[in-house]
C-alpha cells in the first residue's frame, strides 16, 4: 500500500488484510463451503438421511443471522483481534472434537456450539470490521478482498477436503483441518491482526499520523436502536436482501438447470468452478472500481447486468451461452462488499460493525426462504428457467430502492 508512520516503515494494512482474508476464508470454507463434501460420508457413518443432515447448513446460518447483532456491538468494545483469535480456536477445537463424536447428537452439539460459533467470530463480520477501520478511501477495493476470501474457501477447501477424505475418511479430514486452523490460522491472528490503524502510529489507507503523539481518536457508536431508526438502514437492509435471495437461487440451482439443457454432472461442476473464477476476480476489480466512480454507480452496473444476463439464461437452450453468461453472472455478483462499503460509507468506521451485524439479522429471513421458494417453483412448473424467471423483478426492485440511499460521508457520533 504506502508507508506507514513511523521512520518510513511500510504501513501495516496489507497484513492486517491478509489476516483478515484468511479469517474470511477460513470461517465459510471450514463450514458452508465443505458440508458438501463430508455430508455423505458423516451421513452413512451415523446412519442418517440427507433430510436430517440438511438441517445443519440452516443451522449455519440461523446463527451466523442472530449472532452476528450482539457480535456487531461486542466489535465496539472488545479487541477484534481477541476475537478472532478465540473463534478460530473454537473453530479448530470444534472440528478437532468432530472427528471424536461417536453419534449423529454429539456431532450437531459440537457444529452448532464450536463450529458454527467459532466460524461467526472469526470470519465475515470482524474482517469486515477489521478493514473498514484501516481502509478508507479504498474501502471498496479492500472488502472486495477480504470478501473474495469466500469464494478462494470455495476454491481450495472442498478440494482439500476430498482428498483428505480419500487417503484417511471423514473423522481424521476432520481432525487435520481442526489442527491446521489451530496451528495456521490462530497465530497469523494473533501476529497481524491490529484493532485500528492508530495504535500503531498510521491513519487508514496507510497514511502517516501528523505527529508521533497523536491519539486515537475517541469515537462512540451509535447505538443500535439508532441504527434501527435510520431509513438507510432498512434500504440497505431490503436492497441487498432481494440481491442475495437471487444471488443464493442462482448458486444453488446452476448445476442443475445445466443439468436440465444437457450438460453432464462433471461439465456443470465446472460450470460453478469458472463462475467462482470469474466472481474471484469480479469481487476485487469492480469494487476497487467502486472507489473511484463511486458505489452506487457500480452497483447500478451490477444490477443492469444481472438483468441482462438473467434474461439471457432463461431463454437460451445453446450450451455455450449458457455457460458464458454463468460465468458473467459471477463475475458480475460482486453485492456482498459493495454493501458493507456502503455501510461504512453510510455509518462510519465506528459503528460499521453495529450497523453490520444487524443487517446479518434482517436479511436472514430472504436467505432461509429464497432456496424453498425457487424449489417450489421448479417443483410446480417442473423447469429451472421458470424458477430463475420468478426472481427476475428484485434486480428491478432493488436498483429502484438504491436511489434512496444516502452514499456521502459517513456521520460519526462523538
Amino acid at each position: 500500500m504506502s508507508e506507514g508512520a513511523k521512520g518510513g516503515a511500510r504501513s501495516r494494512g496489507p497484513s492486517v488484510l491478509a489476516a483478515a482474508f484468511l479469517g474470511n476464508a477460513a470461517g465459510v470454507g471450514l463450514t458452508l463451503h465443505v458440508f458438501g463434501v463430508f455430508v455423505e460420508p458423516v451421513a452413512k457413518s451415523f446412519g442418517a438421511t440427507m433430510a436430517l443432515m440438511a438441517v445443519a447448513p440452516v443451522l449455519w446460518q440461523c446463527i451466523n443471522g442472530s449472532l452476528n447483532v450482539p457480535l456487531g456491538r461486542l466489535l465496539g468494545t472488545v479487541s477484534i483481534r481477541r476475537v478472532m483469535a478465540l473463534g478460530a480456536g473454537l473453530l479448530g477445537a470444534g472440528l478437532v472434537l468432530l472427528s471424536r463424536a461417536s453419534t449423529l447428537v454429539e456431532a450437531g452439539l459440537v457444529y452448532v456450539a464450536l463450529v458454527s460459533i467459532g466460524s461467526v467470530m472469526v470470519g465475515t463480520l470482524p474482517a469486515m470490521t477489521l478493514v473498514s477501520n484501516w481502509f478508507e478511501e479504498r474501502r471498496g477495493a479492500a472488502l472486495g478482498i477480504v470478501s473474495a476470501g469466500t469464494i478462494a474457501a470455495g476454491l481450495f477447501f472442498p478440494p482439500l477436503a476430498a482428498w483428505l477424505i480419500e487417503l484417511f475418511g471423514w473423522r481424521q479430514a476432520f481432525l487435520l483441518l481442526g489442527l491446521g486452523t489451530l496451528v495456521a490460522v490462530v497465530p497469523v491472528v494473533l501476529a497481524f491482526v491490529i484493532d485500528r490503524p492508530e495504535q500503531v502510529g498510521e491513519r487508514p489507507d496507510g497514511r502517516a499520523a501528523s505527529s508521533e503523539g497523536d491519539p486515537i481518536p475517541e469515537v462512540t457508536p451509535v447505538e443500535m436502536g439508532t441504527v434501527l431508526r435510520d431509513r438507510n438502514f432498512w434500504l440497505i437492509a431490503l436492497t441487498f436482501s432481494l440481491l442475495f435471495a437471487a444471488g443464493l437461487v442462482s448458486v444453488l440451482f446452476t448445476v442443475p438447470f445445466a443439468l436440465q439443457i444437457g450438460l453432464d454432472l462433471q461439465q456443470a461442476a465446472w460450470v460453478m468452478s469458472a463462475r467462482s473464477g470469474a466472481g474471484f476476480a469480479g469481487r476485487i476489480l469492480l469494487t476497487g472500481l467502486s472507489d473511484r466512480v463511486g458505489r452506487r454507480p457500480v452497483l447500478w452496473g451490477v444490477v443492469v447486468s444481472q438483468i441482462l444476463l438473467w434474461s439471457v439464461l432463461v431463454r437460451t437452450a445453446d450450451l455455450r451461452v449458457f455457460v458464458f453468461v454463468s460465468v458473467a453472472i459471477g463475475f458480475t455478483s460482486t453485492a456482498f462488499p459493495l454493501r458493507a462499503a456502503l455501510v461504512g460509507a453510510v455509518f462510519g468506521r465506528a459503528s460499521f460493525s453495529r450497523a453490520m451485524g444487524l443487517l446479518f439479522l434482517a436479511e436472514l429471513p430472504f436467505q432461509l426462504l429464497a432456496a424453498p421458494l425457487a424449489g417450489y417453483v421448479y417443483d410446480t412448473t417442473g423447469d429451472y428457467a421458470t424458477a430463475f424467471s420468478a426472481f427476475l423483478p428484485v434486480f428491478f426492485i432493488a436498483g429502484i430502492l438504491l436511489f434512496f440511499i444516502r452514499d456521502g460521508p459517513a456521520r460519526e457520533a462523538s
